[in-house]
């Protein structure tokens, strides 16, 4: 929020202050809305208990996603790189950590691609494609953020809440969700996706994965549920990168 100074009238007295505007945080009054503690009544059609919503795919058909990043069981990471090189999909079994996902916990980052493929099909699901998951941020208007075409400050955890630069819990953020009832998929930690593209724009090699959402350092362009500059090596990981799960409608 912009504070500006102003002219104070004293009696007798005219005194006049000079200061220049400056942005601030300003923390959101006490009757904002809560946090989600619970996924019952949440938006969108539940599958799996409540825990994913069903989602109509843009290019037809149905899927699952996790309302919420995922967070892993406390089973073994396992290897950063498992393939062969960045190319290769293949899953080495190191990674034993199941995919959960859980309100009131700070979604796990720092994984790979690689870590977050096999944590996903442990628990039984799978890493979203590319369109699945914007189809789930985008929503049948196809914004360009989850809510809308503007981007919102403070809605989501992105840049602009710099007073806690760091991911916030699962559900803190009830006003940063997509039309279909999926949270957090603009801010807190970006996530992988299923779908390889070139590192190199225009290139056949496809070596990286998409990333989409931004996390909490993002700026408006990253906070966005599109853009085809957004992508990693599958054996990397960031403390600003983490994942969500999808799976097969019923």
């Amino acid at each position: 929020m912009r504070r500006c100074c102003a002219a104070m009238a004293l009696p007798g007295v005219l005194v006049v202050t000079l200061c220049a505007c400056a942005e601030r945080f300003v923390p959101p009054p006490e009757d904002a809305p809560t946090g989600i503690t619970s996924v019952d009544g949440l938006p969108g059609a539940p599958c799996d208990g409540g825990t994913m919503v069903v989602v109509t795919h843009s290019v037809g058909g149905q899927f699952c996603i996790d309302r919420f990043e995922a967070s892993l069981d406390g089973g073994a990471l396992g290897n950063a790189m498992q393939g062969t090189d960045d190319t290769d999909d293949s899953l080495d079994g190191s990674t034993q950590a199941e995919a959960r996902m859980h309100l009131g916990v700070v979604p796990r980052a720092r994984v790979s691609w690689y870590q977050a493929k096999a944590a996903c099909e442990n628990a039984g699901k799978r890493l979203c494609t590319l369109t699945e998951w914007q189809s789930a941020c985008r929503g049948p208007e196809t914004w360009l953020y989850p809510y809308g075409d503007d981007v919102q400050d403070g809605r989501c955890n992105g840049f602009f809440n710099y007073d806690a630069d760091k991911p916030a819990v699962t559900g803190a953020m009830r006003e940063c969700g997509s039309a279909v009832g999926v949270y957090d998929m603009s801010g807190n930690v970006e996530e992988w996706t299923a779908t390889a593209v070139a590192r190199v724009p225009g290139a056949a090699t496809l070596n990286d994965r998409a990333i989409r959402g931004g996390g909490f350092r993002a700026n408006a362009r990253s906070l966005s549920c599109v853009g085809e500059e957004f992508h990693a090596s599958p054996s990397t990981s960031s403390d600003d990168r983490g994942f969500r799960c999808c799976a097969a409608a019923p």
